[in-house]
């Protein structure tokens, strides 16, 4: 009677482990290829905001090069305008 609990019991294990492994991989492969498509859109985002983020840099940077040059600009035309010999 005991060999014939074992040998079911066995048999048992072999059946569970047959369905685990059968079931098991391919769930674990679609885990996997969702989990690594859902990464390679994360980093495509992140590459995407990276980008934008470097132009609104550089749009910042153009502007604030443009407001500091101003005051020279606008110290010449003063300038050029006091030299020019009024018409008067």
């Amino acid at each position: 009677m005991s060999s014939d609990l074992i040998g079911f019991l066995m048999a048992a294990v072999a059946v569970i482990t047959t369905v685990t492994v059968a079931v098991g991989i391919p769930s674990l492969a679609f885990v996997a290829v969702k989990f690594f498509k859902f990464k390679e859109r994360e980093l495509a985002l992140e590459l995407e905001y990276r980008h934008k983020l470097q132009e609104q840099v550089l749009a910042l940077e153009q502007r604030l090069q443009q407001l500091e040059n101003a005051p020279t600009s606008l110290a010449e035309v003063e300038r050029r305008q006091s030299l020019e010999p009024s018409a008067d």
